[in-house]
């Protein structure tokens, strides 16, 4: 990884919160800082798909590997109550099994 090319991401009117790997395409979890991860959930509805997948997912993981709270967990669950994506609210099943597996 030391070695790969670096690439620069630049939004022009800096409003938006940066997410990374939006298409979910890539084998590594992110970990938000509080005040990121607050403005994205806050954009939920606006986020792409596989951008929502993926914070959904990242943080499950997280929380099961006591990286990062459950309230971060609970705070997308809230959300999902309007999500329009079957495979989204299939991921948000598979994160509750998995962490009831886990207690």
């Amino acid at each position: 990884l030391r070695e790969a090319s670096a690439a620069v991401v630049r939004d022009d009117d800096c409003a938006a919160p940066l997410v990374v790997d939006a298409d979910n395409v890539g084998f590594f979890r992110v970990r938000y800082a509080a005040p990121l991860f607050d403005a994205l959930a806050a954009r939920w509805p606006a986020l792409p798909d596989g951008a929502r997948l993926k914070l959904l997912a990242d943080t499950s993981a997280l929380v099961r590997a006591d990286q990062a709270p459950l309230a971060r967990w609970l705070a997308l669950a809230e959300r999902i109550a309007d999500e329009p994506r079957l495979h989204v609210i299939e991921d948000l099943r598979g994160s509750v099994r998995r962490l009831e597996q886990r207690s």
